[in-house]
């Protein structure tokens, strides 16, 4: 079973998936006008994090950490797409341990996230009721086009209907995200 994850090291605003740039370029706005400056950054970050819950991928690089109970849980990481990984967990005698990486390999294939045991290997005995915790680097170092897209769409919409009715835009939104939601 996996557990709520943390975000240590959050999207800066050079790297969020809308640059606030775009983001007044998306609703018709000059670049140098900055009145709507803070509204649009709220939407940035809320079209970012409609996106990510959408489809269940991490845009842009991010650090979360996330726990599980076993190793077993591994077979399958609830967070994509992972470039990288550390694993901690709390051995039989009540110490936390790193988990080197000649035990394990990340695996991702297609949308889906995984760490399986390299050849020979095998899991460490564990702490009865602890935790294994991942800390993991995700993200897209370049967001794919359909995603800022769908995103933009959001803003855009958001933007121009303060009052949103819900029906906005969002077949087309919905088009933009269906090949990227993880099953």
């Amino acid at each position: 079973m996996w557990y709520g994850a943390t975000v240590s090291t959050a999207p800066t605003d050079g790297a969020e998936l809308i640059s606030i740039a775009e983001a007044r370029a998306q609703v018709r706005l000059e670049s140098g006008d900055t009145d709507f400056d803070d509204e649009l950054n709220r939407l940035r970050v809320a079209s970012r994090d409609y996106v990510e819950a959408r489809t269940g991928l991490r845009i842009p690089v991010q650090t979360v950490t996330i726990w599980c109970d076993l190793f077993a849980d591994l077979a399958h990481v609830p967070v994509a797409p992972v470039s990288a990984v550390a694993v901690t967990y709390t051995d039989g005698s009540g110490n936390e341990q790193t988990l080197g990486t000649s035990v394990y390999e990340l695996r991702n294939e297609e949308l889906s996230t995984r760490i399986a045991l390299k050849p020979n290997q095998s899991w460490p005995g564990q702490q009865a009721n602890s935790r294994v915790k991942l800390v993991l680097t995700c993200g897209f170092a370049t967001p794919p086009a359909s995603l800022k897209q769908a995103a933009l769409l959001m803003l855009g919409s958001w933007f121009a209907n303060h009052e949103r009715d819900g029906t906005a835009q969002s077949d087309e939104i919905e088009m933009l995200l269906a090949n990227w939601r993880r099953g």
